[in-house]
């Protein structure tokens, strides 16, 4: 894509590729919780960051052609923090109370 519209539309997608990466996070977060030894926690975090970086490179050439750009990267940082900060640190707190209430009857 070209021009500033096309940017737009790739930072959108950047940003969509955030949200992906930071459920991903999310899902190996879970898979890491039963496990609170060091040699998992590594062995964990380095497929994360494999998988991540797979997505990150996959949707780099989705969206236009495998070109890095500034605005891109702020794109998939802002993705990932909207993420973490908001869909997962809310649904976090839904569990949390639910699982208070349950555990109170």
């Amino acid at each position: 894509m070209r021009g500033t519209l096309g940017q737009a539309f790739e930072f959108a997608g950047a940003v969509y590729t955030g949200l992906i990466i930071g459920l991903i996070y999310d899902g190996f977060r879970l898979l890491r919780m039963p496990f609170p030894n060091k040699p998992v926690t590594i062995i964990l975090d380095s497929a994360f960051y494999i998988v991540a970086g797979a997505v990150f490179g996959y949707s780099l050439f989705v969206l236009n052609g495998g070109t890095l750009r500034l605005y891109i990267i702020a794109g998939a940082l802002l993705g990932v923090a909207w993420e973490q900060f908001g869909v997962s640190l809310t649904f976090r707190r839904m569990i949390s109370h639910f699982l208070r209430k349950t555990a109170k009857k």
